[in-house]
């Protein structure tokens, strides 16, 4: 693992609030940190992923494996982490035939899951700053504990 990928947190501690019981308690919790993640070949960006800030450099190699970049382990010749201007970017290289055949073929990836950033070509079309968001409804603790407790009682058991 790189000095730059030991820098960031994987996770962090949050304050919550649960519910048991029928009252509300406050916790500490565990949340998985995540970040996108640009991979370049050669470098020319290729794809943005949202992941947990380590291993970063393994995270590149196995993107590039299991996606059929290159066909063994032995095509990728370097892979490097880097943190231009705070995003992270696995540089990765790999031999010319691979990245010629990587020019060739037209891009077509689409997120694995619904992070709303995994398909994105760079940083810069994956970071959106949307506006803030209003106030919104207000709804009390009892009526939210209410409504789940008839949602609960109304759902078939598949036991």
């Amino acid at each position: 693992m790189s000095i730059a990928s030991e820098a960031l947190p994987t996770s962090s501690p949050v304050q919550v609030r649960r519910w048991r019981d029928g009252h509300i308690e406050p916790a500490d919790d565990v949340v998985a940190e995540e970040h996108p993640v640009q991979l370049s070949y050669q470098g020319i960006p290729h794809v943005v992923l949202l992941a947990t800030p380590a291993d970063l450099e393994d995270l590149g190699v196995g993107f590039t494996l299991t996606e059929a970049i290159v066909g063994r382990a032995e095509e990728i010749r370097a892979v490097e982490l880097q943190r231009p201007g705070g995003t992270l970017e696995v540089r990765i290289d790999i031999t010319a035939d691979r990245f010629a055949e990587v020019l060739k073929r037209q891009r077509n990836l689409t997120g694995r899951t619904g992070c709303g950033v995994c398909g994105a070509e760079t940083i810069e079309q994956a970071i959106r700053r949307p506006p803030p968001v209003g106030a919104g409804p207000s709804v009390a603790i009892h009526e939210l504990d209410a409504v789940v407790t008839e949602l609960a009682s109304r759902s078939r058991s598949t036991a």
